[in-house]
């Protein structure tokens, strides 16, 4: 009888003891879980935190703060009222799609709710690229039109043939825009007018144009140059109005300069 207690009494030490070692290597293994869980928290909120910065570097990249730069009218052809509160400066060229683009479809409402109502005056300067082999003579023949004050007749026309450009086109729009062939065959013959293209294209330059079409819209100046907001490329109307009516504010609260 007192050997089965004993027994009895050693098999409850041991299965005590087997008791507090498990519970012993458990809470390790807990701990240990524990403790790796916490790193891969730790790293996956220094993970997220590194996704979250390449985003925000990545929306700068795509969505930059707007730019400004000090750029002249020259005396490129304008379309509007002289003393207009708000100045729009186009750089562009004639074979360039996105210009045609803009040409054809965000151009007609600027006019129509800016520019025909007094608010907006609107400079075209010219801006052919390199590799659009047509487009410098396409803009020589465009201020050549303009030396006879029909600019915007033959602007017009040559954007709708922006594919067709050759020295013979550009006569035939010429004839087209109703111009005085003799004075504006010689005048592209002669190119007289390349000096202007260029002088364009080193002040686009001067200001951060890259390529077509690009825009400064700012406040009207007596001295004819604006610190314009850059737009670059074929963007939509909207995005125009906002400038515009942002400028338009600004004309409203500045002494004229």
């Amino acid at each position: 009888m007192q050997k089965t207690t004993l027994l009895i009494q050693l098999f409850l030490v041991l299965a005590l003891a087997g008791s507090f070692f498990f519970f012993q290597a458990r809470t390790r293994v807990l701990s240990e879980e524990m403790e790796k869980l916490h790193r891969e928290v730790a790293d996956l909120r220094t993970s997220t935190s590194k996704q979250n910065d390449l985003l925000q570097a990545l929306n700068k990249r795509l969505n930059p703060p707007p730019r400004s730069a000090w750029i002249g009218i020259d005396d490129d052809p304008m379309l509007g009222e002289k003393n207009a509160p708000v100045t729009i400066i186009e750089f562009s060229e004639f074979q360039c799609p996105y210009c045609t683009r803009f040409s054809s479809e965000t151009f007609p409402k600027i006019r129509k709710y800016y520019i025909d109502s007094g608010k907006v005056r609107f400079i075209f300067r010219d801006y052919p690229l390199p590799f659009h082999k047509n487009a410098s003579k396409a803009a020589e023949a465009a201020v050549c039109a303009a030396d006879q004050g029909m600019f915007w007749e033959i602007h017009d026309i040559l954007f709708e043939h922006h594919d067709k450009l050759t020295d013979e086109d550009l006569k035939r729009y010429g004839e087209e825009a109703g111009l005085f062939m003799d004075d504006f065959i010689f005048c592209l013959e002669s190119g007289k007018n390349a000096g202007e293209i260029r002088k364009d294209i080193q002040d686009g330059k001067r200001a951060g144009v890259t390529g077509t079409p690009s825009f400064f819209i700012g406040v009207t100046r007596k001295d004819d140059r604006i610190h314009g907001t850059f737009i670059k490329g074929n963007k939509p109307f909207s995005t125009f109005k906002a400038v515009i009516e942002k400028k338009l504010q600004e004309a409203a609260q500045t002494p004229a300069s």
